[in-house]
């Protein structure tokens, strides 16, 4: 899972870079969660932005649900693991 994280953070340097390119900085401080809405709209108004960036920020959106989707999924997992144990240990007596 922290491959996957890795891979937005790398990817959001990456838009960062490309928007110091075209002469946009943007705050130091965003949130995974947040830095497609606060980056989205400004890409959007530019059309040669959005031609270059919007596959990036695409494709790191995907990435950060997945991320967040596995991060929700894991306790569950865990949770059902330790409950089919408990059951078959008292399946066993």
């Amino acid at each position: 899972m922290g491959a996957i994280l890795s891979k937005c953070v790398d990817l959001e340097n990456e838009i960062r870079g490309l928007f110091k390119v075209f002469g946009i900085k943007l705050p130091p401080r965003l949130g995974h969660g947040t830095f497609d809405m606060r980056v989205r709209g400004t890409i959007e108004r530019d059309p040669a932005l959005a031609h270059a960036l919007l596959p990036l920020l695409d494709a790191r959106l995907m990435l950060y649900r997945t991320f967040r989707e596995l991060g929700n999924r894991e306790p569950r997992l865990r949770r059902e693991k330790i409950d089919w144990i408990v059951t078959s240990s008292q399946s066993r007596l």
